[in-house]
């Protein structure tokens, strides 16, 4: 899917960062960005709706359109299903995915909130899910679409499930939460956190699924001092590797799977060394872990 993204970006232009409107009033957040799931980085954010129509998010005009079913030049194979790009006047560039677009010879931009094609249900579903991406050729970067779409209710906090440490040469790992005491030295720390959504219900059913989504930022203190301080707020493109804004690291290297984070290398001193690390989702909810770890010669 990389490769489409990618292509996608230079249909892009500057962000100006502002609310625009969901494509569907009822839909809600089941992947965000930067998750990965299965290796694959998701560089945009999955919802899913019941609307049986999308709309337009903004006042735009059609950049490109996919159909699937067509062989026409402009398309191109894709797993995304049907999509739409929009550009608007701010030069932000919107794509709506798997959707069936209602763009013809002679329509060729969408008001805000006109409606900007059907969704595309699976067999048997009663919900639809779609990708939104939102993009800044200028700086080169794919944005968080949280932070052009509004806020959503989010009332759960992250969930942490383990904080491990490996020694230096990558020996076995410890569990922070069975742990006091560490040999002096330099360790890695890795955490395995999520954040637990539960999705609306779907007809028929009194309650939602529930899921975990990733988390949007994460912040490490050691004895005070910061050692990690990272929030997805938009990636680029290097090499065929997604970079996050503001570090020299990969993402691949600092999620190295699905829901686990690599923090980084620290150094634990001899007697107390107090670790604090603090995970949050995008709506502002956090959970934070305070060890007290014992160096030992």
């Amino acid at each position: 899917m990389k490769r489409w993204i990618l292509f996608l970006v230079t249909l892009g232009a500057a962000v100006s960062v502002q609310a625009y409107d969901w494509p569907a009033a009822d839909m809600q957040v089941i992947r965000t960005f930067g998750q990965r799931t299965a290796g694959a980085v998701l560089p945009g954010v999955e919802v899913q709706t019941l609307s049986p129509s999308l709309s337009a998010p903004e006042t735009g005009d059609v950049v490109f359109v996919f159909r699937p079913e067509t062989q026409a030049v402009q398309n191109l194979p894709s797993a995304l299903g049907g999509f739409i790009a929009l550009a608007h006047d701010d030069n932000l560039r919107t794509v709506t995915t798997r959707i069936d677009p209602l763009v013809n010879e002679t329509k060729h931009s969408f008001r805000r909130g006109e409606p900007l094609g059907q969704a595309e249900v699976q067999t048997g579903a009663s919900e639809s899910r779609h990708r939104l991406f939102v993009f800044d050729q200028q700086l080169g970067e794919l944005v968080n679409p949280l932070l052009v779409f509004p806020q959503t209710t989010d009332p759960k906090a992250p969930l942490f499930f383990d904080v491990k440490v490996f020694p230096e040469g990558q020996g076995q790992a410890i569990s922070l939460f069975g742990q006091g005491s560490l040999s002096v030295g330099y360790w890695s720390i890795h955490v395995d956190v999520s954040d637990p959504v539960t999705l609306f219900p779907v007809p028929g059913k009194e309650r939602g699924a529930e899921s975990q989504r990733g988390v949007y930022g994460i912040e490490a203190y050691l004895n005070g001092g910061e050692v990690f301080n990272t929030s997805l707020d938009s990636i680029q493109e290097k090499g065929g590797r997604w970079q996050v804004k503001g570090m020299s690291a990969f993402l691949d290297d600092v999620l190295v799977q699905d829901q686990e984070w690599n923090l980084g290398q620290v150094f634990f001193n001899q007697g107390t060394n107090i670790l604090e690390i603090v995970v949050k989702d995008f709506k502002g909810n956090q959970t934070g872990k305070t060890f007290r770890i014992l160096g030992t010669r």
